[in-house]
């Protein structure tokens, strides 16, 4: 889904569950698998416009991933060893760190979840329920910056 804000515009996309265990190689085989794919609906423009964001995950520092941001996002990607730095346990909250992760978490775990497709449900409930919050909160960002 794409909304067009005054000069920015809103994506969403995901969830998308990741292996159990993490490495680079399963990292950088999402990438290529899915990260096209994540775009389909998005306008050529405004792709070699956008920027990737990741937290300092040891799969997302590897250097073939680095090496992949730097390839597909040359100098527009954040994180760690990144154009723009964004440290591991960094004591800079992003709207994840302090709202999402909570809520999504509140809403998952409500009542004990018995089975892994259960739990996959829930979490894909949750974050389409989280979505028009979303929304007003990058609306209410954008008042601020005007």
């Amino acid at each position: 889904m794409v909304r067009e804000r005054n000069f920015q515009h809103e994506f969403s996309f995901g969830p998308y569950l990741l292996p159990a265990r993490l490495n680079a190689a399963t990292f950088l085989e999402f990438l290529k698998a899915e990260h096209a794919n994540m775009w389909d609906d998005v306008m050529l423009d405004l792709r070699r416009l956008a920027w990737f964001q990741l937290d300092g995950c040891p799969a997302h520092y590897s250097r073939i991933v680095r090496n992949w941001l730097d390839k597909n996002y040359p100098e527009r990607w954040i994180g760690r060893g990144g154009p723009v730095p964004w440290p591991p346990r960094s004591p800079d909250l992003n709207p994840l760190d302090f709202f999402v992760w909570g809520f999504l978490k509140e809403k998952v775990y409500q009542t004990p979840v018995a089975t892994r497709d259960m739990l996959i449900d829930r979490i894909r409930n949750a974050c389409d329920e989280i979505r028009p919050y979303l929304n007003n909160a990058f609306d209410h960002s954008l008042e601020l910056v005007e």
